[in-house]
């Protein structure tokens, strides 16, 4: 009989072991996610419409550079012929003030509460572009 209690008590250490290492290893894949969100858009996010989900700020900042880099203007002139411009042709960038961060950090501060969609955050920002005159 005291073998019976031995092997039950040991049974139950066991037990408890793995449910405190299983709760550990939560409390550790749960602070790994807090950590790398801090610092990454979460996913589901866009920004004026391009995806930037699991992307750091400098990775977003480089997609909206190419982006307003890659626009082009069709310009239908009066004899019914299209005109094409370029950001190039007008000297189109973008600007970087900085607002890729605070999205970043508003959106795992700030958005918790807010209702989202599937999986994500809709985020519209006005962004500075800036346009070089040239001669």
């Amino acid at each position: 009989m005291a073998k019976n209690k031995e092997k039950a008590g040991a049974g139950r250490t066991i037990v408890i072991l793995l449910v405190v290492l299983l709760l550990l290893l939560t409390a550790g894949a749960y602070g790994y996610g807090v950590y790398y969100f801090s610092s990454h858009f979460l996913p589901g996010s866009m920004v004026n419409g391009f995806n930037c989900s699991y992307m750091a700020s400098e990775d977003t900042e480089d997609l909206l550079n190419q982006r307003v880099g890659a626009y082009v203007l069709a310009v239908e002139t009066m004899k019914n012929g299209q005109e094409a411009i370029s950001a190039q042709d007008v000297g189109l960038s973008y600007v970087s003030t900085g607002i890729v961060k605070q999205l970043i950090s508003m959106s795992v501060e700030d958005l918790r509460g807010a209702k989202k969609g599937a999986g994500g955050c809709n985020l519209k920002v006005s962004l500075m572009i800036a346009c070089k005159a040239t001669e």
